[in-house]
């Protein structure tokens, strides 16, 4: 049994948590250092800007996604959708994805490319390639989707 809900400021040290440990398992061609400089700018800039979501079970915060509102008020950007490693294929990353997409008419987001195991959930999902380009910070190559409602 799950449940999910919007996060409260008593969830923040779980989401950091689990977004630094799946980073660093998702991005691994990242230097892990750059996901741990990164802790403090997801605390206090991009957590509190963001409509954050967490999935419930018996207490524990096995996931969390991230809603940015966009210029469209029914369209969202999808800034962060984490599972806790030890919870990953289990269907908590798609039923995280799916509450996000019944919240709007459509969902953007950037994905690594080399994080094919993300690029496929996604392409699974329903959502495509609007454009490729190179993050600023990192210099890895990442891919612009977006889904739309049918």
């Amino acid at each position: 049994m799950f449940l999910i809900r919007q996060a409260h400021s008593t969830d923040i040290e779980q989401i950091l948590h689990i977004w630094l440990e799946a980073s660093i398992q998702a991005h691994h061609f990242i230097p892990i250092h750059f996901w741990q400089e990164q802790l403090d700018n997801m605390r206090n800039v991009y957590l509190p800007m963001a409509e954050n979501y967490v999935i419930v079970s018996k207490c524990n915060i096995l996931g969390f996604a991230s809603l940015l509102k966009t210029d469209i008020s029914t369209e969202y950007f999808l800034a962060a959708l984490f599972v806790a490693p030890a919870f990953q294929g289990q269907g908590f990353g798609s039923k995280l994805l799916k509450f996000t997409q019944q919240q709007s008419t459509a969902l953007d987001l950037q994905v690594y490319t080399e994080n094919t195991t993300a690029v496929q959930f996604y392409h699974h999902h329903g959502f495509q390639i609007v454009k490729a380009s190179v993050d600023e910070y990192t210099q890895h190559a990442q891919l612009d989707l977006r889904w739309t409602m049918q």
